[in-house]
Order: C-alpha cells, then structure tokens, then sequence
C-alpha cells in the first residue's frame, strides 16, 4: 500500500516571509501627529 502524496501547503511555504514580528506602534500618538490610516472623503477625487 503507497501513501498519498499531498500538495504542498502555500501557507506554509510563505509563513517565514509574510509573518514577521514589528515594533508596536502608538496609534493615539501617530493621530495626534497627523497619521491618518485612511485617507477618508476628505480628499477630492481625480477627475
């Protein structure tokens, strides 16, 4: 009896790459300096 092979795992493949660890950020500090995370309507579209 053989063992099915399985596919590789994409998740997997990648995890080292994507998952990395970042110094935490004050949000109530970068609002107050002006950091906005979006953009919002206040901003005029491009016509």
């Amino acid at each position: 009896m053989k063992k099915q092979q399985r596919a590789p795992n994409p998740v997997a493949k990648h995890a080292r790459t994507f998952s990395r660890s970042v110094t935490f950020m004050d949000r109530k500090k970068a609002l107050k300096r002006g950091d906005r995370k979006h953009k919002g309507k206040g901003y005029p579209l491009a016509a």
